[in-house]
């Protein structure tokens, strides 16, 4: 299996997708098909039933493998009879082909998200063995090829509840639209042993993007009510002009990399005040967030030029407008802070800047 190499920082996802959850009378891994929003684990697994199918058509069958190792459950955790002892590494585990195994199949578009990495979220319960594990992924039935998405990871019989949240490399865990991923864990090096058990509960995967952002950006204008003047797009009269970006795709930005410049028509001289008056708002542009993931301060965040010519960056608008209307502003420029989150449900990240200018 060759790895797919992700182009672009990937995107948290945050959402567990399936996995094992130990707490079914047959003793086996349960491949029950609970998922949770919530990685890693704080609370409860279970928020939802069945898999989450923005990213999956359907779950695979999980099984224990080998002659070595055997399984039992005790209360709502699966005890691992078997694995090799201290000292032993993954090499010495897939040599003796001891396993358990679990699949996902992806939908037909990947929930039209682009492509996904898998991570995976691992628990135990305190007072088993301590010991390692590693996380091999197929898309062979068989594993003729696979590739390791992670080992040596270490889990202790210290604490209580356990979880442990480690990221597949993403250059080697994309995830392909209609595909179906076979998952084998192994266990290795067991330490401090108790009655010879390894405890292992609620391995599940986890998702997160790679895709690049899609910014959509809409202005709209209203004519100001100042209470005196008729509510007309008239010469004299203020507008209240509306910037709003959205972010369509299943893909955030990189830091700090949102910059937006607004060019001023001729007709309008822009208003270095209150933009919303008797409003909340105090500053000459208000922001309005909307999901976005994005912070805003008017004092590092907006900025003005008075060129001829649009500003190439934030840094090149320099000009500090003058109280109350200024005819030389030009540009507005804006550049609000972080990593536009990414469109990863129904609702779309988005935010809106708010300004005024008077009608010459």
């Amino acid at each position: 299996m060759t790895p797919t190499v992700c182009p672009v920082t990937p995107t948290a996802r945050n959402n567990s997708i399936a996995g094992w959850f130990n707490n079914t009378p047959i003793g086996t891994p349960n491949q029950d098909g609970r998922y949770t929003s919530i990685t890693p684990y704080a609370g409860a697994f279970g928020a939802a039933t069945g898999y989450d199918n923005n990213v999956l058509a359907g779950l695979g069958t999980a099984r224990v493998n080998g002659a070595g190792v055997t399984t039992t459950l005790t209360g709502n955790r699966l005890n691992v009879n078997g694995i090799g002892g201290s000292g032993t590494t993954l090499a010495q585990a897939l040599a003796a082909d001891d396993y358990i195994e679990f699949g996902v199949t992806t939908n037909g578009t990947v929930g039209g998200k682009n492509l996904a990495f898998s991570n995976f979220n691992v628990g135990k319960w305190a007072g088993g063995s301590s010991f390692k594990f590693a996380v091999l992924m197929s898309t062979s039935a068989d594993f003729s090829t696979y590739f390791i998405a992670g080992q040596d990871y270490l889990l202790t019989n210290t604490g209580g509840w356990i979880p442990t949240n480690f990221s597949a490399n993403a250059s080697v865990a994309m995830i392909q639209p209609s595909t179906t991923y076979y998952v084998r864990v192994y266990f290795y090096d067991q330490t401090i042993p108790v009655s010879g058990l390894v405890e292992f509960d609620d391995f599940n995967m986890v998702v997160g993007v790679c895709g690049n952002p899609e910014l959509t950006f809409s202005k709209t204008s209203t004519p100001w009510d100042d209470g005196v003047n008729p509510v007309l797009n008239l010469p004299g009269n203020d507008v209240t002009y509306s910037i709003s970006a959205a972010n369509t795709a299943y893909g955030r930005t990189d830091e700090d990399t949102v910059f937006i410049y607004d060019a001023l028509p001729a007709q309008l001289t822009f208003f270095n005040g209150d933009a919303d008056g008797a409003g909340p708002g105090t500053d000459p542009v208000l922001f309005t967030d909307n999901g976005s993931g994005l912070t805003f301060n008017y004092a590092t965040d907006v900025a003005y030029s008075d060129g001829a010519s649009p500003p190439a960056s934030f840094g090149d608008c320099t000009y500090t407008p003058s109280a109350g209307y200024d005819l030389n502003v030009k540009y507005i420029c804006f550049n609000p802070k972080g990593m536009m989150a990414a469109k990863t449900g129904v609702a779309t990240p988005s935010f809106t800047l708010t300004f005024r200018s008077r009608i010459k």
